[in-house]
């Protein structure tokens, strides 16, 4: 910023100025801005130079008004200052990068719907110059576009007054955290040159378990007509949620006999049969002199939810 003086007894004359306090900034003495202006500054010529530091991510019109001092007379008594002079700044805008914001989402497990991610940015040149964002693939899942999990996330997202929404799909059976990072990136300049991208954001989405239901496995068994002790039968289930929520099995009264809790034959089964680890043991009396084939259906019973609510049965084995 150029401050100059004009003075009848000479520019010579003009010993210094004084400036007030600039508008949306601070004056320095020197370009690299260490040495703030305190006082008068010396002229030289009738003029000086001083360098102005515009607030951060200042731009428009900035003011200050600005006096001349002389030297006075010969013997430097009665030095005189000018009127003030008005001082003008014109800063012109620059592109600011947007700055992504973290963000967390919550929903269960094997949802019907995605679970609802929000991206968002902020922009000190307008959020409406937030153009797109840029996700990684998150960790234990997909991510997209549409509620419904149709369209998957291929490229950049359009951004809407600085944000965005897009939808996860969990893998399969999966619960836990899933994470992710991303980036927006604005328009740039106003002839759309120079955009620039923000520095990554994370994500984390938590998906919270939901009870899956076991599935019983089918089983054969071989023995003896009119054993001494029942035939051994094997129940068991797989379950996603571990073999320990796993609680029962449900058996259909077999053909050709009767089931049995112990291998002498003197306790039948009634109502449900206790699993450990996914696995049952009963025994099967056959009918007197039967030999052939038996068969039977059986379910399994899950625990439910942590709270014990919402138990699943298997489809029959």
């Amino acid at each position: 910023v150029k401050l100059s003086a004009t003075d009848v007894d000479g520019l010579a004359n003009v010993k210094s100025f004084t400036v007030g306090t600039p508008t949306n900034g601070t004056f320095y003495t020197d370009a690299a801005m260490t040495k703030p202006v305190t006082g008068a500054i010396d002229a030289t010529n009738s003029e000086a130079t001083l360098y102005f530091k515009p607030n951060t991510n200042f731009n428009g019109t900035a003011n200050f008004t600005y006096t001349a001092t002389d030297s006075g007379n010969a013997d430097g008594t009665n030095p005189l200052t000018s009127a003030p002079a008005n001082g003008t700044i014109t800063v012109t805008a620059v592109n600011d990068a947007p700055e992504a914001v973290a963000t967390t989402a919550t929903g269960s497990e094997d949802p019907v719907q995605g679970i609802e991610v929000k991206l968002s940015a902020t922009d000190v040149d307008g959020l409406a110059n937030v153009k797109s964002f840029t996700v990684s693939e998150p960790t234990n899942g997909t991510f997209f576009t549409d509620a419904a999990m149709t369209k998957p996330v291929t490229g950049a997202i359009d951004a809407t007054n600085g944000e965005a929404t897009l939808y996860f799909k969990p893998n399969t059976n999966f619960n836990g955290t899933a994470n992710f990072t991303y980036t927006a990136t604005d328009s740039g300049n106003a002839d759309g040159t120079n955009p620039l991208t923000s520095a990554p954001a994370n994500g984390t989405i938590t998906v919270t378990a939901v009870n899956d239901a076991p599935e019983a496995v089918a089983t054969t068994a071989t023995g003896s007509e009119d054993p001494v002790q029942g035939i051994e039968v094997k129940l068991s289930a797989t379950d996603v949620d571990g073999l320990a929520n796993v609680k029962s099995f449900t058996v259909s009264e077999p053909t050709n006999g009767t089931f049995f809790t112990d291998a002498a034959m003197t306790k039948p089964v009634t109502g449900a049969i206790d699993a450990t680890n996914g696995e049952a043991t009963l025994y099967f009396k056959p009918n007197t002199n039967f030999n052939g084939t038996a068969n039977f259906t059986y379910t399994a019973t899950d625990s439910g939810n942590a709270d014990g609510t919402n138990p699943l049965t298997s489809a029959p084995a």
